[in-house]
């Protein structure tokens, strides 16, 4: 059975966890004190964080990674657009998520007091990039619920 390292609180992780719940794969999930972790954490996950999924020999870390390997290894229900076009733009809109909505959220929330204003307006603003970019679709890339809208 697999092996999900995660940490309630952690965005990056819950994202694993909806593919995981997604596809219903059984899995053993593993809650990690990322203040108190065990001391053979860094064996299991060389970047000191979560989410890291175990299955069989494989060990997979980086949660955008960790979902793209389960929807190749689990195709069904396919989690990735048919065409080469429709997988790119999905990864383009969760590099998107990762490298600015995420941390814009996170600056608003949890970044020095006297920026949190700032923060947030660069945070809506984001938001509102994604919510015209959905426009008048179901989901980020149509039809189809996607890696881009976990």
């Amino acid at each position: 059975m697999m092996k999900l390292y995660s940490t309630f609180y952690c965005p990056y992780a819950l994202r694993t966890r909806i593919v995981l719940e997604e596809k219903k794969l059984p899995h053993e999930h593993i809650e990690i004190d990322l203040k108190n972790k065990p001391a053979n954490f860094k064996e299991i996950s060389p970047y000191g964080k979560v989410p890291v999924l175990i299955d069989g020999d494989a060990r997979i870390y980086e949660s955008a990674i960790i979902n793209e390997y389960l929807d190749e290894k689990y195709p069904e229900p396919a989690l990735m657009p048919p065409t080469a076009a429709g997988r790119a733009y999905v990864r383009i809109w969760t590099d998107f998520a990762n490298n600015h909505l995420m941390r814009a959220g996170w600056r608003a929330v949890m970044g020095p007091e006297e920026k949190r204003v700032e923060a947030l307006e660069e945070y809506q603003q984001l938001l509102q990039t994604l919510d015209r970019e959905i426009d008048a679709k179901s989901w980020l890339a149509g039809e189809q619920f996607t890696l881009g809208d976990v």
